[in-house]
């Protein structure tokens, strides 16, 4: 079994700034950054796989 995991502070992301500037975006930004983290996510799942099947 593998896990990962993301942690999320509660000091002010560099996002936020761009959210502040594009509130209604907010969605469509939250949206497109939690895409990058499943792809990063499902890239280090099939790195793992990788290394375990050589």
């Amino acid at each position: 079994m593998v896990r990962q995991f993301a942690r999320i502070g509660l000091a002010p992301a560099p996002l936020s700034a761009v959210i502040a500037d594009a509130p209604e975006m907010e969605g469509r930004i939250i949206s497109r950054r939690l895409a990058s983290f499943r792809d990063a996510m499902t890239a280090n799942l099939h790195e793992v796989r990788r290394r375990c099947s050589e």
